[in-house]
């Protein structure tokens, strides 16, 4: 309900920090924002190096950014190629798991690998 909603966005402020106008009067860049984001409250965030304080005309609330170049993506590359964890998706998954890639499970005490009907791959199930 629209009670519900506006107590929800009162409560929100008081639960975040400071006000987001405030983080950008700091920083010296006021650049105007939509209404949604006049009394939101940021979180106090310090980044550490290389990150910095950055927020972007579509946000609220900064963020701590640094550019690709400096930070490498994680493009997952190792999972290219043979890997002794890997295993094909489950006999009994459904067709739209084409394309996964699933692992061996390790499974804590009292769980072993088992599957479960609508999963692509095994996973740990209790007893067996």
């Amino acid at each position: 309900s629209a009670l519900l909603v506006s107590a929800l966005l009162a409560a929100v402020p008081g639960a975040l920090g400071t006000r987001a106008g405030a983080v950008r009067e700091r920083q010296g860049r006021a650049t105007p924002q939509a209404p949604a984001c006049f009394d939101i409250e940021c979180a106090d965030i310090q980044c550490v190096a290389p990150f910095e304080l950055r927020r972007a005309d579509d946000q609220c609330c900064p963020i701590c950014w640094a550019p690709d170049h400096v930070i490498g993506l994680d493009r997952h590359t190792a999972l290219e190629g043979q890997n002794p964890y890997l295993r094909n998706p489950h006999p009994a998954a459904p067709s739209t798991c084409s394309g996964v890639k699933c692992f061996t499970p390790h499974c804590a005490p009292g769980y072993s690998p088992g599957h479960v009907q609508g999963r692509c791959c095994e996973s740990c199930v209790p007893g067996r």
